[in-house]
Formats: C-alpha cells, structure tokens, sequence
C-alpha cells in the first residue's frame, strides 16, 4: 500500500532525471535489477494494492509485464503510455512512459502528469457497485430479462461469445451480454439450450431477434461487423447498430482499433479483471 516504484530502462533514459521529483528513492534500473537474484527481483517489483509504479522504457515495460498481466489485449507500449493510468487485477496502478524510433530522448514527465501521480486520484478505484449483472442458464430464466431489453428504452451495449468467425461452416453462439446503465444480463446460450426443448430454444431466439430488431438504433457494440454478422448468419436480420468505438475517434484516437479492455482503461477508468 502506498508504494511508489520507479523502474527505468536506463538504456532509454537516465535516471537521474527522476530523483528530486518528489517520486522517493525507490528508484531501480534494469541494469541494477538484472544482477539480482530471484528473490531480491521478485521482492523489488512486487507491488499490489494502492501503489504506484512508473515504467520508462522499453525492457522495463517488457520485464514488468512478464510478470503482471497488463489488463489490454493486443496493446503495445506506446498504445498504454497513452492512458492516463493503467489500472491491474491486483489493485496497483501504472504510468508508462516510452520512448518512440527517432526520437532523441525520453520525453520529462509534466508537472501536471507528476501531481496526478502523486495524488490520490491515481489509485482511486471507479465505484460501479450500482451497476448489477447476472447470468443467465435457462430459458424460464431469461424470460424476464429478455422482456426487460425489448421494452428498454434506453441505450443497451451488445456482446456476442462464440467459437469463431461467422464464415466458419461449424460456427454457434456461446453466449450474448445485454446491459444498459443498471443492469448487465449474460445469456449463456448453450446452457439455455441444453436445458429446454426445442420450441422454447426457438422461442427464445425470436424474442432476441425481436430485441436486435426493435432497439437496433440504441444497440452499441464495440466490433459492430462482427455483431452485424453473426445476427443475420444466425437470425437472418440485417441490422444497423451503433459503434462503440467511435468515442476513440471523437479524442483522435483513430490511428488505430484500440481493444475494448484499453478503451475501458481510458473511457472508464476501470480494472480490467482476470477470469
């Protein structure tokens, strides 16, 4: 709790630069760090809940993550030094800095950067505990819920799982996630098959069809093709939703398509967990 650990590619940048910034003595280089043994590594860079680390440079970024799992998907270095924190499973918070090909030295910290740092805003945990979800196993279950998001007028986000691409001859739905601001319903689809006949599984499916039908304009995926796809090989409905990603490209983070997880991290503030 309330570690600040400051571990730098001395290679990329020299650490000096970051002594007198009110970031304490905690200060270890990748050179310091790989003449360690395993147990002097293991204990410098463990940190956990309400601490703080700052990675500068490319193999202090490579060697942390070895070790944590950094809550984004196909996001490299230069995607996270972005974010304005990077929150982790195990509670602890991170700033990244990085150095890009042509560039002649590692960019300074801005006092602004270096207060937020400090501040206890930066370890703060997003508080969504209103927010209510739950999973759905039978087709008795989803009744309600299914009623609820048809009726719903409000803006709902949209999830397919399945066991691979829409063009592949043996393709089926795993499950669907369905929220709006309050509640989060996961249909777990093959459960809610193998536990009813066939008319109710087929019952269950034009009631959502009708869902994706009816709320098609408030329906917000983050991979809309993809959602597109699988409700018309599935449905045969051809529907026009909205696309989530589009808040990346309103704050010009259009260079590429950003993983929800990373655009989670910079939209909500969220930890990412494992499961």
């Amino acid at each position: 709790m309330n570690k600040i650990l400051v571990f730098v590619d001395e290679e990329q940048c020299d650490p000096i630069r970051f002594y007198g910034l009110g970031l304490g003595n905690n200060i270890v280089t990748v050179g310091r760090y790989n003449l360690m043994s395993d147990e002097e590594k293991l204990l410098t860079l463990q940190v956990g809940e309400g601490d703080r680390v700052l990675l500068v440079g490319k193999e202090a970024y490579n060697i942390f993550k070895s070790i944590y799992h950094m809550g984004v998907r196909g996001e490299n270095q230069y995607d996270v030094s972005k974010l304005y924190r990077l929150g982790l499973h195990n509670g602890c918070f991170v700033k990244v800095l990085h150095k890009t090909e042509g560039e002649s030295s590692m960019r300074n910290l801005t006092p602004s950067e270096i207060k937020y740092f400090l501040s206890s805003k930066f370890i703060e945990k997003r508080n969504y505990s209103s927010f209510k979800q739950v999973v759905v196993h039978t087709y008795k279950e989803s009744l309600p819920f299914l009623d609820y998001f048809y009726f719903s007028n409000n803006n709902l986000g949209f999830d397919y799982e399945t066991n691979g691409f829409p063009m592949d001859i043996k393709f089926w739905i795993t499950g669907c996630s369905l929220c709006d601001s309050n509640y989060g319903c996961f249909f777990s689809w093959i459960d809610i098959e193998n536990s009813c006949n066939k008319e109710e599984f087929e019952d269950f499916k034009i009631r959502f069809s009708r869902i994706l039908i009816k709320n098609q304009k408030r329906l917000w995926a983050y991979n809309l093709q993809f959602e597109q796809q699988v409700s018309f090989r599935e449905f045969g409905v051809d529907i026009q939703i909205c696309d989530a990603s589009v808040y990346n490209i309103l704050d010009a983070y259009h260079d590429k398509k950003y993983s929800l997880k990373w655009s989670a991290q910079r939209l909500l503030g969220v930890v990412i967990a494992l499961l």
